[in-house]
Protein backbone atom coordinates (compact mmCIF):
# COMPACT_ATOMS: atom_id res chain seq x y z
CA UNK A 1 0.00 0.00 0.00
CA UNK A 2 2.83 2.59 0.58
CA UNK A 3 4.21 1.67 -2.44
CA UNK A 4 1.57 2.10 -4.55
CA UNK A 5 0.99 5.72 -2.85
CA UNK A 6 4.19 6.30 -3.38
CA UNK A 7 4.00 5.39 -6.72
CA UNK A 8 0.90 7.35 -7.50
CA UNK A 9 2.48 10.66 -5.98
CA UNK A 10 5.47 10.61 -8.32
CA UNK A 11 3.29 9.62 -11.17
CA UNK A 12 1.05 12.49 -10.28
CA UNK A 13 3.90 14.48 -11.13
CA UNK A 14 3.44 13.66 -15.02
CA UNK A 15 -0.01 13.44 -14.99
CA UNK A 16 -3.56 13.54 -14.00
CA UNK A 17 -3.09 9.90 -11.61
CA UNK A 18 -5.61 7.85 -9.25
CA UNK A 19 -4.93 6.05 -6.57
CA UNK A 20 -7.67 3.15 -6.13
CA UNK A 21 -8.15 1.26 -3.31
CA UNK A 22 -8.92 -2.65 -4.21
CA UNK A 23 -7.30 -4.63 -1.28
CA UNK A 24 -10.11 -6.68 -0.28
CA UNK A 25 -8.37 -7.80 2.33
CA UNK A 26 -6.81 -4.55 4.39
CA UNK A 27 -8.66 -0.95 2.62
CA UNK A 28 -7.89 1.94 4.42
CA UNK A 29 -5.42 3.86 1.95
CA UNK A 30 -7.77 6.75 2.81
CA UNK A 31 -6.56 6.94 6.07
CA UNK A 32 -2.44 7.64 5.20
CA UNK A 33 -2.69 10.78 7.23
CA UNK A 34 -0.07 12.71 3.89
CA UNK A 35 -2.95 11.37 1.17
CA UNK A 36 -6.13 12.35 3.32
CA UNK A 37 -8.56 14.15 1.67
CA UNK A 38 -10.63 16.86 3.44
CA UNK A 39 -13.71 16.19 5.08
CA UNK A 40 -15.04 12.79 5.68
CA UNK A 41 -15.67 9.68 3.24
CA UNK A 42 -18.89 8.69 2.88
CA UNK A 43 -18.46 6.30 0.52
CA UNK A 44 -16.20 4.44 -1.75
CA UNK A 45 -15.57 1.72 -4.68
CA UNK A 46 -17.03 -0.92 -2.43
CA UNK A 47 -20.36 1.42 -1.73
CA UNK A 48 -20.44 1.81 -5.45
CA UNK A 49 -20.30 -1.43 -6.60
CA UNK A 50 -22.56 -3.12 -4.53
CA UNK A 51 -25.36 -0.26 -5.33
CA UNK A 52 -24.70 -0.84 -9.24
CA UNK A 53 -24.78 -4.58 -8.73
CA UNK A 54 -28.61 -4.36 -8.66
CA UNK A 55 -28.30 -3.20 -12.18
CA UNK A 56 -24.89 -5.76 -13.26
CA UNK A 57 -27.16 -7.01 -16.38
CA UNK A 58 -26.59 -3.90 -18.21
CA UNK A 59 -23.21 -1.47 -18.54
CA UNK A 60 -22.98 1.46 -16.52
CA UNK A 61 -24.57 4.32 -17.73
CA UNK A 62 -23.85 8.55 -17.49
CA UNK A 63 -26.29 8.35 -14.08
CA UNK A 64 -23.79 5.45 -12.90
CA UNK A 65 -20.21 7.17 -13.96
CA UNK A 66 -21.47 10.25 -12.41
CA UNK A 67 -21.71 8.24 -8.74
CA UNK A 68 -18.83 6.66 -9.51
CA UNK A 69 -16.59 9.43 -10.22
CA UNK A 70 -18.38 11.17 -6.76
CA UNK A 71 -16.68 8.67 -4.76
CA UNK A 72 -13.21 9.92 -6.08
CA UNK A 73 -11.65 12.73 -3.89
CA UNK A 74 -9.21 15.07 -4.33
CA UNK A 75 -5.86 14.68 -2.35
CA UNK A 76 -3.31 17.36 -1.04
CA UNK A 77 -1.30 16.44 -3.92
CA UNK A 78 -2.00 18.14 -7.36
CA UNK A 79 -2.74 15.46 -10.17
CA UNK A 80 -3.56 12.80 -7.33
CA UNK A 81 -6.90 11.63 -6.86
CA UNK A 82 -7.99 8.64 -4.60
CA UNK A 83 -10.83 6.13 -5.13
CA UNK A 84 -10.75 4.53 -1.48
CA UNK A 85 -12.74 1.42 -0.95
CA UNK A 86 -15.29 2.75 1.55
CA UNK A 87 -16.13 5.41 3.76
CA UNK A 88 -14.89 6.54 7.17
CA UNK A 89 -17.23 4.89 8.99
CA UNK A 90 -18.10 1.91 7.11
CA UNK A 91 -17.88 -1.54 8.00
CA UNK A 92 -15.60 -2.92 5.53
CA UNK A 93 -16.02 -7.02 5.95
CA UNK A 94 -20.06 -5.88 5.77
CA UNK A 95 -19.18 -4.01 2.55
CA UNK A 96 -16.79 -7.13 1.19
CA UNK A 97 -19.92 -9.94 2.03
CA UNK A 98 -22.42 -8.36 0.46
CA UNK A 99 -21.07 -7.81 -2.75
CA UNK A 100 -21.76 -10.72 -5.32
CA UNK A 101 -17.59 -11.36 -6.14
CA UNK A 102 -18.62 -15.14 -7.01
CA UNK A 103 -21.01 -13.05 -10.07
CA UNK A 104 -18.21 -10.87 -11.45
CA UNK A 105 -15.34 -13.32 -10.81
CA UNK A 106 -16.37 -17.47 -10.22
CA UNK A 107 -18.97 -17.55 -12.74
CA UNK A 108 -17.92 -15.28 -15.82
CA UNK A 109 -14.43 -13.40 -15.19
CA UNK A 110 -15.04 -11.44 -18.79
CA UNK A 111 -18.09 -9.82 -16.46
CA UNK A 112 -15.44 -8.27 -14.09
CA UNK A 113 -13.05 -7.24 -16.86
CA UNK A 114 -16.10 -5.61 -18.94
CA UNK A 115 -16.96 -3.29 -15.80
CA UNK A 116 -13.39 -2.11 -15.33
CA UNK A 117 -13.13 -1.89 -18.76
CA UNK A 118 -16.10 0.35 -18.99
CA UNK A 119 -14.89 2.42 -15.54
CA UNK A 120 -11.48 2.36 -16.93
CA UNK A 121 -12.59 4.13 -20.17
CA UNK A 122 -14.25 6.77 -18.10
CA UNK A 123 -11.59 7.68 -16.04
CA UNK A 124 -9.72 7.67 -19.52
CA UNK A 125 -12.13 10.26 -20.42
CA UNK A 126 -11.89 12.22 -17.77
CA UNK A 127 -8.04 12.88 -18.17
CA UNK A 128 -6.62 10.50 -15.54
CA UNK A 129 -2.98 9.35 -17.26
CA UNK A 130 -2.42 6.89 -14.84
CA UNK A 131 -4.28 4.88 -12.58
CA UNK A 132 -2.68 2.52 -9.89
CA UNK A 133 -4.56 -0.37 -8.18
CA UNK A 134 -3.89 -0.89 -4.55
CA UNK A 135 -4.44 -4.60 -4.01
CA UNK A 136 -3.24 -7.95 -3.05
CA UNK A 137 -1.33 -9.77 -5.09
CA UNK A 138 -3.19 -13.36 -5.92
CA UNK A 139 -4.05 -15.91 -8.19
CA UNK A 140 -7.67 -15.62 -7.62
CA UNK A 141 -10.56 -13.34 -6.97
CA UNK A 142 -10.04 -9.49 -7.27
CA UNK A 143 -6.58 -9.26 -6.50
CA UNK A 144 -5.96 -12.06 -9.63
CA UNK A 145 -7.99 -9.49 -11.53
CA UNK A 146 -6.31 -6.29 -10.42
CA UNK A 147 -2.75 -7.75 -10.73
CA UNK A 148 -2.72 -9.82 -14.07
CA UNK A 149 -5.73 -8.62 -16.32
CA UNK A 150 -6.29 -4.88 -15.81
CA UNK A 151 -2.57 -3.34 -15.58
CA UNK A 152 -0.04 -2.49 -18.39
CA UNK A 153 2.38 -3.54 -15.67
CA UNK A 154 2.18 -5.51 -11.96
CA UNK A 155 4.60 -4.41 -9.10
CA UNK A 156 5.05 -7.15 -6.97
CA UNK A 157 6.16 -6.31 -3.66
CA UNK A 158 7.26 -8.91 -1.07
CA UNK A 159 9.15 -9.68 2.65
CA UNK A 160 11.94 -11.96 2.47
CA UNK A 161 10.60 -15.10 4.11
CA UNK A 162 10.07 -18.08 2.57
CA UNK A 163 6.60 -18.09 2.65
CA UNK A 164 6.64 -14.65 0.96
CA UNK A 165 8.94 -15.25 -1.18
CA UNK A 166 7.52 -19.09 -2.34
CA UNK A 167 3.79 -17.35 -2.75
CA UNK A 168 5.50 -14.26 -4.74
CA UNK A 169 7.50 -16.69 -7.00
CA UNK A 170 3.66 -18.75 -7.48
CA UNK A 171 2.14 -15.04 -8.59
CA UNK A 172 5.06 -14.28 -11.01
CA UNK A 173 4.94 -17.70 -12.16
CA UNK A 174 0.77 -17.14 -12.81
CA UNK A 175 1.74 -13.63 -14.65
CA UNK A 176 4.39 -14.52 -16.89
CA UNK A 177 2.00 -17.98 -18.08
CA UNK A 178 0.51 -17.00 -21.78
CA UNK A 179 -2.25 -19.49 -21.37
CA UNK A 180 -5.86 -19.09 -23.54
CA UNK A 181 -7.38 -18.86 -20.36
CA UNK A 182 -5.43 -15.34 -19.11
CA UNK A 183 -6.15 -14.51 -23.03
CA UNK A 184 -9.56 -15.15 -22.87
CA UNK A 185 -9.60 -12.73 -19.64
CA UNK A 186 -7.17 -10.08 -20.97
CA UNK A 187 -9.47 -9.66 -23.96
CA UNK A 188 -8.34 -7.13 -26.10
Amino acid sequence: TLLAANMAVALARRGKTLLWDLDTEAPGIHRIHALRPAGPIRDGFFDWLLDWQQHRERTPGAQDLRKFGKAIRETPFSNLNLLPAHGDDADAAALYYAIDWRFWLGDAPGRARELFGVLLDHLGAQGYRHVVLDSRTGLTDLSALAASVLPDATVLVGGYSAQNLGGLAQAWRALKRDDSAIRNMRGD
